[in-house]
């Protein structure tokens, strides 16, 4: 993944929002969710934060695929979400898809100057995970294209070489 674009889709978000705390969180080689970057969070929760599907409130967005406007936080009893996890009343969550599969989850919390958020703030939310999604997917589709063409060229240069011991070394 490209850590510019999570830091500028995270500080876009916050912007836009006027949040004091986002998160995105992206999908690991087991499945669950971890943080990647985060803004307003410390560097303790986003190192040991993860979330597997039907897990709290991210893992309910990661589950259904669906964004979710929470208002009260504390009003929540779903599963193992425990509220101690939140210091703001209101939070907006939304997936990030490729293919119709949850690759990510943008998480905003803390309103700058309070408040909640509402429903035009979820639009424009599920709007910039939708963006970052595909900006995300295509970062990493470039930078597979980049390492096969460097493996290609490195195959090429090895059988070049492996005909002549005196030019040996000379292209790598």
């Amino acid at each position: 993944e490209n850590e510019s674009l999570i830091k500028k889709v995270i500080s876009e978000t916050a912007s836009l929002l006027k949040a004091k705390t986002v998160s995105l969180m992206l999908k690991d080689s087991e499945g669950s969710f971890v943080i990647k970057h985060a803004l307003g969070l410390s560097n303790e929760v986003i190192k040991n934060t993860r979330v597997r599907p039907g897990e709290g409130i991210a893992g309910w967005v990661a589950e259904e695929g669906k964004p979710i406007l929470v208002r009260d936080v504390r009003k929540i009893k779903r599963g193992k979400t425990s509220n101690t996890n939140y210091t703001s009343d209101s939070l907006l969550c939304a997936p990030l898809m490729i293919k119709g599969a949850v690759t990510g989850i943008l998480n905003v919390t803390n309103r700058d100057g309070g408040g909640s958020f509402n429903e035009r703030d979820l639009f424009l939310l599920t709007i910039l995970g939708n963006h970052a999604a595909i900006a995300i997917e295509n970062a990493r589709l470039y930078g597979a294209i980049s390492e096969n063409y460097f493996n290609t060229i490195k195959a090429l240069v090895n059988a070049v070489e492996a005909k002549d011991n005196w030019t040996k070394d000379h292209s790598e």
